[in-house]
C-alpha cells in the first residue's frame, strides 16, 4: 500500500515511533544502485547503502535504533550516519518503512458493521496420520460453533492405505 506521504502508516515522524521495512522486492541495477520496489505500491531506485540498512530493518524500532545497530558494527563516520539518518525519514515518509503506531492505528479504524470475510472451505492434506487430522477437524470444528462460523472441511489423503489416515468418527461426508 503506497499512498505517498499522507499514507495512515507515515503520519508525523514521531521520534519514538517504530518502524521496520514494508514488504519489497529488490532489483539490482548496477552501478551500486537497487531496483527497490514495494509488493503493492511504488518504485525507487536507491543506492546499494541504502538498500543494505533498509533490509536490516526487519523489527519494529526507532529510526534512531535502527541507525544504530546498522552503524554499530560499521565503520561509518559521521557525515555517513548523518546521510543515513536522512534516508531512513525519506523511506520512512514514502511507506518503504512502516509505522507501527499507523499500522495499529488502520487496524483499529476497521468498520465493526462490516462483517469479516467467511472462509468457505478448510483443507487437510494428509497422509497416514489419522490422529493428528483427528484433533485438527476437531478444532476447526469447535472454533467454528465457538465463533457462530461454518465452513466445508475437505481432507486430502494421499496414505498408503485406503483410509488409513481417516480416524474413527470422521465420516466421508458430513
Amino acid at each position: 500500500m503506497n499512498t505517498g506521504a499522507s499514507s495512515p502508516m507515515v503520519g508525523t515522524l514521531n521520534p519514538v515511533d517504530r518502524f521496520r521495512a514494508a514488504e519489497v522486492d529488490l532489483f539490482p541495477a548496477g552501478n551500486n544502485v537497487v531496483l527497490v520496489s514495494l509488493k503493492y505500491g511504488s518504485s525507487r531506485f536507491l543506492p546499494a547503502l541504502v538498500v543494505d540498512l533498509l533490509v536490516h530493518c526487519r523489527e519494529f524500532r526507532t529510526l534512531d535504533e535502527h541507525l544504530g545497530f546498522y552503524c554499530r558494527d560499521r565503520r561509518v563516520n559521521a557525515a555517513v550516519r548523518d546521510a543515513l539518518r536522512t534516508e531512513l525519514r525519506k523511506l520512512a515518509q514514502t511507506d518503504f518503512l512502516i509505522s507501527r503506531d499507523g499500522m495499529l492505528g488502520v487496524l483499529k479504524v476497521r468498520d465493526e458493521s462490516d462483517p469479516s470475510p467467511s472462509i468457505a472451505s478448510v483443507g487437510f492434506p494428509t497422509g497416514d496420520r489419522g490422529e493428528v487430522l483427528r484433533r485438527g477437524v476437531t478444532s476447526y470444528i469447535e472454533n467454528g460453533l465457538r465463533f457462530g462460523r461454518s465452513s466445508d472441511f475437505v481432507v486430502m489423503d494421499d496414505s498408503a492405505q485406503p483410509w488409513a489416515s481417516r480416524p474413527a468418527g470422521i465420516d466421508d461426508e458430513k
